[in-house]
């Protein structure tokens, strides 16, 4: 049913944040009148709508991205990760291939290596805070890493299997 409504979507030409929004919220609207949603339906579907503009602004902004590398994050899209960054974050998931050959993970071991490795990125946006000078947005950037590899996670998951 969905790819029918986007698909119906297209075809009437409606902007493409509305078929984002629908995606993302279940919720339809042609730009008509909401006020008789309920605010918190109308609070999601205006939040979808804000973020497929950040999304597509952190494009058009944000410069050349890894091959490969895809998301719609648009914390992560504006962010300055580049081919080498990938290149590193892909050696590191290939000495771990080649360790895990040795004897497969078992969930509860691969639950702590993502949690030691969430600990890492919390802690470095931590410190970052504090090494920039502003040691007041420590917590709020610990709190930021942690919601974005949990929405990246989510993402990659998604995404289905790396090619």
């Amino acid at each position: 049913m969905e790819a029918d409504v986007l698909d119906t979507l297209r075809r009437a030409g409606a902007p493409p944040e509305f078929a984002y929004a629908y995606k993302k919220t279940g919720l339809l609207s042609l730009g008509g009148d909401m006020s008789l949603w309920p605010k918190d339906r109308r609070k999601e579907w205006e939040a979808a709508v804000a973020e497929y503009h950040l999304i597509e602004r952190a494009r058009a902004e944000g410069g050349p991205k890894p091959k490969g590398w895809n998301t719609e994050i648009p914390e992560l899209l504006i962010s300055d990760f580049s081919e080498e960054d990938f290149a590193h974050v892909r050696a590191c998931l290939k000495a771990m291939a080649s360790v895990e050959e040795s004897r497969p993970m078992k969930l509860a071991a691969r639950i702590e290596l993502a949690a030691a490795a969430m600990t890492t990125a919390c802690e470095h946006a931590f410190e970052s805070a504090h090494a920039a000078g502003s040691p007041e947005r420590a917590e709020y950037l610990y709190d930021k890493a942690e919601e974005l590899v949990v929405r990246r996670a989510r993402e990659l998951y998604a995404q289905g299997p790396a090619q």
